[in-house]
């Protein structure tokens, strides 16, 4: 029988460095793990060869003994830092070649839309089924990279933040004529699959709008990114991100509860923005029912934002953080998958009846907003029975 052979994981990256050790990443799940850097490089040496007489000969440097050697590896293997060469694929299928196709044109679309942008894209395309990054934007030498590593122009926003909300709501509440009217509803002939793509470009704007939230915060605090991606929830809904990976090794939870409010922040903004425009502007054309369109989906969003039983959002990371528990719908889903199995096996404790709780208002909510961005997509097929 061939005995196997033991690899690299290509999924781990080097994610940060100081004197004492190296923090890989799995580029995949978001797992961290630390090695020495004796460690890192035995494994890799190992990866190549699987013999320790060999390493011992190539890092003569070195030395470990052989019963310390195979309990390193071996649990580099339990932690997924090498993986057997009979899961990865030796020869290009007919997947691969349709994967390395799709790849290659894509990045080409990237790059015609760089060109007419002037914006520099990058292809990502990696991930997994609850978080797959199609694309990054590169941030470098923009006004809002500028402003990120600004001290000056930093310590300005949250004062400017506060004003802006006054003003937005003085006009709101003390301006004469104010009414909250949703006129662009009056309209009898609607372009739809033109209108549907003006709200699709406009909600990209607004999402835009809550990752600079979160960028610029991030930055305040000590992180450094100069990236912003495009990416898709569950490998359908379309979600704007911002590269904070280093928020993984922040010891505050304070500082990482500021930094997912950061965003919220920028929701409730853009509805006070929305909000006083729907109340001035009472024409009934398609600017107006644009605006509608977009605040109606600008409400469900925040609200949604804001839903601690959603994995991924901004109120599930502040949950998270304000009870200590990191991985929190993954521990529920992994305490339901042990409760199916043996439903009655043992006592069920106080803690895994919370999972158990938990994991199922998660999906409860998660078949929710199924349906909500179902509803969204289809607009140009439900529309006119609803708007004629």
């Amino acid at each position: 029988m061939e005995k196997a052979h033991w690899q690299w994981n290509e999924d781990f990256l080097v994610f940060d460095q100081n004197a004492s050790e190296i923090i890989l990443k799995n580029d995949n799940n978001g797992a961290l793990v630390s090695l020495s850097e004796a460690e890192y490089k035995f494994l890799h040496c190992y990866s190549l060869d699987n013999d320790y007489d060999e390493i011992c000969r190539q890092m003569p440097d070195y030395h470990i003994e052989k019963d310390l050697f195979d309990g390193l590896t071996g649990k580099a293997r339990q932690l997924g830092l090498l993986i057997s060469s009979d899961n990865v694929s030796k020869a290009p299928g007919k997947s691969s070649s349709f994967k390395i196709t799709a790849y290659f044109l894509f990045v080409r679309f990237l790059g015609i839309i760089g060109k007419l942008s002037g914006l520099k894209l990058m292809a990502e395309c990696k991930g997994n089924l609850r978080f797959y990054k199609l694309c990054s934007l590169e941030l470098s030498n923009t006004l809002l990279h500028k402003i990120a590593v600004s001290e000056q122009l930093q310590k300005a926003l949250l004062p400017l933040y506060i004003l802006m909300m006054v003003v937005l709501s003085s006009f709101l509440w003390l301006m004469p004529g104010a009414e909250l009217r949703f006129s662009g509803f009056g309209m009898t002939h609607i372009p739809v699959l033109g209108f549907f793509l003006l709200l699709v470009l406009s909600i990209f704007a607004c999402l835009f709008v809550h990752e600079t939230g979160h960028y610029l915060c991030y930055m305040r605090y000590g992180g450094k990114s100069k990236h912003m991606g495009l990416g898709l929830m569950f490998l359908v809904f379309p979600v704007m991100y911002t590269h904070i990976e280093q928020v993984q090794l922040w010891h505050n939870k304070w500082r990482k509860i500021k930094l997912s409010l950061a965003g919220i922040f920028m929701d409730v903004l853009i509805a006070l923005l929305l909000l006083n425009f729907l109340s001035h502007y009472h024409k009934p054309d398609l600017l107006a029912l644009l605006t509608a369109c977009l605040f109606y989906y600008y409400t469900v969003q925040l609200l949604s934002n804001l839903n601690v039983f959603f994995p991924g959002t901004d109120g599930y990371y502040v949950f998270e953080d304000l009870i200590g528990e990191e991985r929190l719908f993954g521990n529920s889903y992994e305490c339901f998958k042990v409760f199916v199995k043996h439903p009655f096996a043992h006592k069920i404790s106080a803690k895994d009846f919370w999972y158990l709780l938990y994991f199922l208002i998660a999906c409860i909510n998660i078949s929710l907003y199924w349906f909500m961005i179902a509803a969204l997509m289809t607009f140009p097929l439900w529309s006119n029975f609803v708007l004629s």
